[in-house]
């Protein structure tokens, strides 16, 4: 298996606050960052309190004291072990929504036509909708788009024939083909727990039964035994992985049957990338829905974020899985079953708060980033998603990314994403009346040079070190920050030549102030060590 081994709606404007930076080959962290529970920002101390205890598998102390003492630190671990993530720096589109498979012009259809719109996104990896035939009807079974009626979504399918209502099975394979001819690859829904037993099973090698131990889906008699018909989904998915561009799977409703099918499915089709839905109320917290990731060996979709983001908005964002152990961890705001869907749609759970703000966050942390097929397509936001990707990309940020969370200072949330070619520092506002803030800095790469030998030299370029300082001032004081080489490295360094403007023995000190909307600031100031 191909494995991650290393280290019509409308919305308000965006209320963020974030700066890109560049950096060189080492970049370092003061200890002096102020870190506080953004449990403060929530309505009050005992509704976080609240939350924190009130999600089955907490282990948070009932002392609000303590409850700042133990939020998550950074994700940033050595690596995804068996979790098959991709590259690591995928971005997600769902590539549907509910009622796509009521398009009149066939949904397959509509993805080839955008596939170059996907690509300038800024997305890696579509989400595709579940292949198989499902002849469901729910409603007034009128397969409109009038939310009255439907059926024929995927989720009670009954044939392994890729003929469905998104289209047909030499439509799905150009929409893959163009996806993948630029460059993007995809993934497909799959629904093992499952089927439509309407008139008995019409699928060779599915057997109906509950997987014993595991969550029946709704009452439970049309369930699947995934281990007796483990072989025909072995086959099947055996098949689509020879699709173009195809490289893993999204599991539906993993509740209903062990983590072990999918660990042999993953290895038999030689999957890089999977992901499993495990949503139930005992998965709200992260360590539930990473102990399943583990058991499972696939990613899972971050209901821990979702809840937070729910009900407190960025605020919570710390106790997402994607905070926690990032390679785990697909995040989402909303999709076909919670969100909203032209024509109506699920909305089981949508997100209320300002979506603007929960993207600015989910695009520019670690963990795998989803973007919902409606947010971009349908309701105006794609130029605003594609900025954030653009960001997300530039700083080289990916699913294991360190991720710092700081007292907020006004904010609702204040973070730092470490990427692979910079960092991005943000400070978000739940009520979107903030407007946006982006800085991109991009120092040169220095080159190495050699003081060991106690000589002063030269170094091209500018190295940058960042220094992170919470210091309480008053109106007018100014804040002082001396810098120079240490005289113990290089003797030939003393307070005299450290202040000359040119001196080797000088560095530069460029000064920008992240904690509020300003200008940056840009000061020289040479001194020794």
């Amino acid at each position: 298996m191909k494995k991650l081994l290393h280290a019509s709606k409308k919305y308000l404007p965006v209320a963020a606050s974030l700066a890109i930076v560049g950096c060189a080959s080492t970049v370092s962290n003061d200890s002096t960052k102020g870190m506080t529970n953004p449990a403060e920002k929530m309505t009050s101390q005992e509704a976080a309190i609240s939350w924190l205890q009130g999600k089955p598998g907490g282990t948070y102390s009932t002392d609000f004291n303590d409850v700042l003492k133990n939020q998550p630190t950074a994700s940033g671990q050595a690596g995804a072990g068996d979790i098959p993530i991709g590259s690591g720096a995928e971005v997600l589109l769902q590539g549907f929504h509910w009622n796509s498979s009521r398009n009149p012009s066939g949904h397959y259809n509509d993805i080839a036509s955008k596939a170059q719109a996907i690509k300038d996104l800024g997305v890696t990896v579509v989400w595709m909708p579940p292949p198989w035939n499902d002849w469901s009807s729910w409603g007034n079974g009128n397969n409109s788009w009038d939310g009255k009626g439907g059926g024929g979504e995927g989720y009670f399918w009954g044939t392994f024939s890729k003929n469905s209502r998104y289209g047909s099975e030499a439509e799905m394979d150009n929409a893959l083909t163009a996806l993948n001819n630029l460059g993007v690859k995809s993934i497909i829904d799959i629904v093992p727990n499952h089927i439509n037993c309407t008139g008995g099973v019409q699928q060779s090698g599915i057997v109906l039964g509950n997987d014993y131990g595991y969550d029946p889906f709704m009452s439970g008699e049309c369930d699947v035994d995934t281990g007796a018909s483990y072989t025909a989904f072995k086959n099947e998915l055996n098949y689509l992985i020879t699709k173009p561009g195809v490289i893993g799977w999204r599991f539906d409703f993993v509740r209903g049957f062990p983590g072990g099918r999918i660990i042999g499915w993953n290895n038999d089709s030689n999957a890089s990338f999977c992901v499993g839905e495990k949503w139930k109320e005992d998965s709200l917290t992260w360590q539930s829905l990473a102990d399943w990731s583990q058991s499972a060996e696939c990613a899972t979709f971050d209901f821990a974020l979702k809840a937070g983001l729910n009900a407190y908005g960025v605020s919570s964002a710390p106790w997402g899985l994607h905070a926690k152990e990032g390679w785990r961890a697909v995040t989402f705001i909303d999709n076909h079953d919670t969100g909203w869907s032209p024509g109506g749609g699920q909305h089981h759970w949508d997100y209320t708060g300002n979506k603007s703000v929960a993207y600015a966050y989910i695009l520019t942390a670690s963990g795998t980033p989803t973007i919902y097929w409606s947010d971009a397509f349908d309701w105006g936001m794609y130029d605003e998603l594609q900025g954030y990707v653009q960001k997300r990309q530039q700083a080289g940020i990916h699913a294991t990314s360190q991720m710092d969370f700081y007292d907020a200072d006004g904010a609702d949330l204040a973070y730092t994403t470490h990427g692979n070619n910079g960092y991005l520092h943000g400070r978000l506002y739940n009520d979107g009346t903030v407007n946006q803030w982006v800085e991109l800095y991009a120092p040169e790469v220095p080159e190495n040079t050699d003081h060991s030998n106690g000589s002063a030299g030269e170094t091209s370029g500018n190295q940058r070190t960042v220094v992170f300082i919470k210091q309480q001032t008053s109106s007018g004081q100014d804040l002082f920050i001396r810098g120079g080489h240490d005289h113990s490295f290089d003797p030939q360094c003393d307070a005299v030549s450290a202040a000359v403007d040119g001196n080797p023995c000088a560095l530069k000190i460029s000064h920008n102030n992240v904690a509020k909307k300003r200008d940056s600031i840009q000061r020289v100031l040479m001194a020794s060590g």
